[in-house]
């Protein structure tokens, strides 16, 4: 049996080409490779955004954040507070005891911030509207409605030594207000009824404080 014929050399080179060109192949049946991955998509198909396309919350050129606009529109359409009425100022050291009126005031629940603008405007004006000053002393702010006692109310104001009752009040009853009025007067205590629209008026307190003129120091 003669022997087979050995391989040569240029037998292989050409399997290899073979080979090189079965691969070529096989790559152009699979197509280019893509220039760009494929987009994501959503589950319903819809094509996502890109993360740039998401809104950014604008900054304030100091880099401080925005507020959203809701919040801007919020504070801007908040009506403004009310200022708040500064409380008298205190009574000097020294100041004569003849010269200080010991002084209760009562409000409905409505007007705690009418009797105080009245409290601190009564109080400036009788420094400055009398040759001589007089200065008031708030010993008593008491709140008071239509089940309240008058004469109750007197001997609060009487335990804390004051010679005058201010009253600013809205829709307490007319009864109740002549009565702690003649229950004043009978104690020798001077009684005055102040709505709560006149509490800024230079005439109502120019008549309280004529009255308080009359009526004794602290003792």
């Amino acid at each position: 049996m003669a022997d087979e014929p050995k391989s040569r050399p240029d037998d292989i080179q050409g399997i290899l080409s073979d080979l090189d060109d079965i691969l070529s192949d096989l790559g152009s049946a699979a197509g280019p490779a893509p220039a760009n991955p494929p987009k994501p998509t959503a589950p319903s198909g819809a094509e996502v955004p890109p993360p740039l396309a998401v809104e950014k919350r604008p900054t304030a050129p100091s880099g401080a954040e925005v507020p959203p606009p809701l919040a801007v529109e919020k504070r801007l359409t908040e009506p403004p507070k009310p200022a708040a009425v500064p409380p008298p100022a205190d009574i000097p050291a020294g100041t004569p005891k003849d010269q200080i009126r010991r002084v209760a005031y009562i409000h409905t629940a409505s007007c705690v911030e009418a009797k105080d603008s009245f409290a601190a405007f009564l109080s400036s004006a009788a420094r400055t509207i009398s040759k001589k000053p007089l200065f008031l002393r708030e010993v008593l702010s008491l709140e008071v409605a239509n089940a309240s006692d008058p004469n109750a109310v007197l001997e609060k104001a009487r335990q804390a030594k004051a010679v005058a009752v201010l009253a600013v009040t809205d829709g307490w009853s007319q009864a109740k207000s002549d009565e702690l009025s003649e229950a004043c007067a009978r104690a020798g205590v001077l009684f005055r009824g102040v709505p709560p629209g006149d509490v800024q008026k230079k005439a109502t307190a120019v008549d309280v404080i004529v009255d308080m003129m009359l009526l004794p120091g602290e003792s």
